[in-house]
This record gives structure tokens, C-alpha cells and sequence, in this order.
């Protein structure tokens, strides 16, 4: 799912963002919703169908992590409060 929106951020500086979950819950609805609120692109990536992509995170952040996790300009964020995300987001747009 790519969601885009417009905002005040020129598009190559918005960060790039990637959500990778394996089930919808309430995190994760307020976690969209806050990003489509925002005005944040983001590619949503459903782990129970794309089994490569869940194997390319376990290098990353080893076998056992919490879902969702952000991938926000190649840094990854297991399950951030979302109390954080907004300012997790505008920092890197200064990286």
C-alpha cells in the first residue's frame, strides 16, 4: 500500500518511509493514521505475504522483533511509541 499526500516538505526531502507488519492492530491503525494525518508517505509491507522481506530484517535487527517496524531512511524503529513518531520523523529529515 503507498500512501502520498501532499505537505509542506518537497518531495526528495520527505523521509522514506516503510511499515512492515504481519497483522493489523490498534497500533498499527493509529500508526497510519497519524503518517496519512501528517501528510508522510509510506509503503506498507504485510510480512504473511512477502516472507523475503521478513528474512531481510533479521540481519538487521535479529531473529526475534517486535512488529511493526518503521524503516525510516535505512534506520529501523521496532514498534516506536507513537508519541515519538512525529519527532523521530522530523529528525530524519535533518540526517
Amino acid at each position: 500500500m503507498n500512501n502520498q499526500s501532499d505537505n509542506n516538505f518537497e518531495e526528495d526531502a520527505r523521509p522514506v518511509i516503510t511499515i512492515y507488519c504481519k497483522k493489523w492492530c490498534n497500533y498499527q491503525r493509529e500508526l497510519v493514521n497519524l503518517l496519512q494525518k501528517e501528510g508522510w508517505p509510506f509503503t506498507f509491507i504485510d510480512l504473511n505475504f512477502d516472507d523475503e522481506k521478513a528474512h531481510e530484517l533479521v540481519p538487521e535487527l535479529g531473529k526475534f522483533f517486535l512488529l511493526p517496524v518503521l524503516k525510516i531512511n535505512g534506520h529501523y524503529f521496532e514498534k516506536p511509541p507513537l508519541s515519538e513518531i512525529s519527532e523521530i520523523l522530523k529528525k530524519q529529515l535533518v540526517e
